[in-house]
């Protein structure tokens, strides 16, 4: 149902004189966003860096991280796209949409996609010593909250019990005085 609609819009975008003069029309830079990832969740993080990514590869020429992306075919008509781990798609090459060959309709032409090997993060840590540093000081930090924290909660805790034998005493003292 996500494909239909999204294919509906690129026709619509494609076929309108006015939207088809955009830039992003004639570049034919698409992302296909769907609903289920829009939604305030546990796929919204991702979406916003798939999304940060499929604008940057889009604008400027380059490629997308192999981390977080994949080329996916969608049709029987050879088109391609790559699809984010958040379910963000980049069109390689447009889909048909009732009848219509959306790569004839719309101006421009795609460019293709590539998908970059990313280098697996011991590899990148091991040969940056600014890296080292970084993750060295984000985990010393990590451990300087958690101390703090679990100083406030053992905080939290005793002023608690303090409060639960001051009612104890209030109890006591209301009690011999009657």
């Amino acid at each position: 149902m996500i494909q239909l609609l999204s294919d509906e819009k690129i026709f619509h975008l494609c076929s309108n004189d006015h939207t088809k003069k955009l830039r992003a029309v004639q570049n034919r830079a698409f992302i296909v966003v769907p609903f289920s990832a829009s939604t305030l969740g546990v796929r919204i993080g991702a979406l916003a860096y798939n999304l940060a990514e499929a604008i940057s590869a889009l604008i400027r020429g380059e490629a997308l991280p192999s981390l977080q992306f994949s080329h996916t075919p969608i049709t029987d008509n050879g088109s391609v796209q790559a699809v984010g781990k958040s379910g963000v798609r980049v069109f390689e090459k447009l889909p048909i949409w009732n009848g219509t060959d959306l790569n004839e309709l719309c101006p421009g032409s795609s460019v293709p996609i590539q998908i970059r090997d990313d280098i697996p993060l011991a590899t990148a840590m091991s040969e940056s010593n600014s890296d080292k540093l970084a993750l060295g000081l984000g985990l010393g930090l990590g451990f300087i909250s958690l101390l703090l924290l679990g100083f406030a909660g053992y905080t939290y805790q005793k002023s608690k019990l303090m409060e639960k034998q001051l009612d104890q005493l209030k109890m006591k003292a209301g009690a011999t005085s009657a």
